[in-house]
């Protein structure tokens, strides 16, 4: 290898190269900005939405609360539990004007509560058939205008180690999710999503379509395409991919309910401005790399011209030739080396004329 390729390839190892780098760094470092601004912003929704939903769920289960521990419902369970028909009557004369009131606070919030037994069999039914014998209702919403979420609430044993029974509540999606908090975004295509990690389905999402949906539909390999395993933690970012957009996603878990809350927003949608500046960056340092690169090679070509042509003249001197072609002689190390090189091969050149005139003599 040459003296002017260990040059260059010297210079590249040590400017170019790390010049490059550093655009490449500055590149990914500018679009890892973007996504830690996108988590910023949807983690402090998702905070706010998971603060409020937490606090609204506390309020219906106090009223559901309220509802199986007062004197009149134990009256009504212990006489269900006697199995007195008639003791059983008078404690539902007893409770109707307590539930009959309870009911009229509460449906604005409710579609329907039910007091059900430890079998499951419903006693009181507050809302659609108020007081009767139906049958279990179902706990998963049906097709119609509302669909609601249940809430559960056990009724203490009266003395014996299994709950009497539970009280159970449909309570409307207005009513319990914070839909003001929910509806805040960051960013055009922003969006927040309620999760319930117990039953793996879909409490809210900005699409109804998929209310009441399977966790694997929003989350699988045709979703976002991320472990749900991940939702596990108390709180959490994680980055997927929608509709060929990079999305970033912050999550935050609640104890009770086993509800997870997450917003997210596109990178995409504000890296946008920044990928145009972080490319034309990228493609600046690249040509000036270049140029760089190029001025170098130029300089070194020049420098070692004079030391290459210098080299050839000490080969012809080698081989006998004493009166060899020499570069000019500058100003640098290389001119002085060649003005000494010149005097050099002057005193050889006479020293064996004289040795030459005196061998002839």
């Amino acid at each position: 290898m040459s003296l002017r390729t260990r040059f260059i390839a010297l210079f590249t190892l040590l400017a170019v190269i790390p010049l490059v780098g550093v655009g490449v760094y500055s590149y990914f470092r500018s679009m890892r900005a973007v996504e830690d601004l996108v988590a910023t912003q949807v983690e402090e929704i998702a905070r706010n939405a998971a603060r409020q939903l937490r606090d609204r769920y506390q309020l219906h289960q106090s009223n559901l609360l309220l509802l199986a521990d007062n004197d009149e419902t134990r009256g009504l369970y212990e006489a269900r539990s006697s199995g007195d028909p008639l003791g059983v009557q008078d404690a539902m004369s007893t409770a109707e004007p307590f539930l009959d009131y309870a009911w009229q606070v509460l449906e604005d919030d409710y579609e329907w509560i039910e007091l059900r037994d430890r079998e499951g069999q419903i006693i009181v039914r507050l809302g659609e058939d108020y007081f009767g014998d139906a049958s279990v209702s179902p706990d998963q919403p049906q097709a119609g205008a509302h669909q609601w979420l249940i809430l559960r609430q056990l009724v203490d044993g009266l003395g014996a180690e299994d709950p009497a029974g539970e009280v159970v509540a449909a309570v409307l999606p207005d009513a319990i999710l914070p839909l003001e908090a929910l509806e805040t975004r960051f960013g055009a295509s922003g969006y927040s999503t309620v999760l319930d990690r117990e039953s793996g389905r879909v409490l809210y999402h900005p699409r109804h379509t998929f209310w009441q949906g399977t966790l694997s539909e929003v989350t699988g390999p045709d979703g976002w395409g991320v472990d749900p395993a991940v939702l596990e933690e108390a709180e959490g970012t994680f980055t997927y991919r929608e509709a060929d957009s990079s999305r970033v996603a912050s999550f935050v878990g609640l104890t009770s309910p086993s509800w997870t809350v997450i917003a997210s927003g596109s990178a995409d949608e504000f890296g946008a401005p920044f990928a145009r500046t972080r490319t034309g960056n990228l493609v600046l340092i690249l040509v000036l790399a270049l140029v760089v690169a190029g001025a170098y090679a130029l300089l070194a070509r020049r420098a070692t011209r004079s030391l290459v042509a210098l080299t050839h003249a000490a080969d012809k001197v080698g081989a006998g030739d004493w009166s060899p072609e020499l570069p000019e002689e500058g100003e640098d190390e290389v001119g002085r080396l060649t003005r000494a090189f010149r005097v050099m091969v002057t005193r050889v050149r006479e020293s064996l004329r004289q040795m030459e005139a005196s061998r002839q003599m």
